[in-house]
């Protein structure tokens, strides 16, 4: 969850969080 993105607001399906 360190990059919020508009297709993984919980940054789990493009960042690693």
């Amino acid at each position: 969850e360190s990059t919020i993105r508009p297709l993984d607001p919980w940054g789990d399906l493009e960042d690693d969080g």
